[in-house]
Formats: structure tokens, C-alpha cells, sequence
């Protein structure tokens, strides 16, 4: 096992993408969930955490979005 892998199973991704995927409401999403991987680019690492801070952001403002009833296409 190489170093990035070791540090991927210390980190407890493995298990991180495990819960992430059981909150997900399609199957899709369960799958794309289970394939998410770290970047090693910093511009993409900070492309990401924006993503992430204005999606919370918005939750704070406007409450979780419903995807009750979602269907893959």
C-alpha cells in the first residue's frame, strides 16, 4: 500500500464515503459518492471548499433542500 492510500485509510475515507452514500437519496448518488476522491490540486481543493462554504451558506439562510422524490435520468 502506498503512502497516499495509507494516509486515505487513516483518514477513514473509506468509511467517511460509507456515510456519505447512506445519506443520499438516489442510487446514482450512492454511487458517486462511493467513487469521491481528494484532490491534489490546490486550485481545485479551494474550488471545492467554496462550493462547500456557499452551500452551507445557503442552508443558513434558506434550510436544506428537499430531494424527496428525486428519480435518476
Amino acid at each position: 500500500m502506498e503512502f497516499y492510500e495509507k494516509s486515505l485509510n487513516t483518514l477513514e475515507l473509506p468509511a467517511v464515503l460509507s456515510m456519505l452514500a447512506e445519506e443520499a437519496v438516489s442510487e446514482g448518488a450512492k454511487e458517486d459518492a462511493g467513487k469521491l476522491v481528494p484532490s491534489e490540486q490546490k486550485s481545485e481543493v479551494s474550488r471545492r471548499l467554496k462550493e462547500t462554504s456557499a452551500a452551507k451558506s445557503m442552508m443558513v439562510v434558506r434550510g436544506s433542500p428537499s430531494f424527496g422524490g428525486i428519480k435518476d435520468i
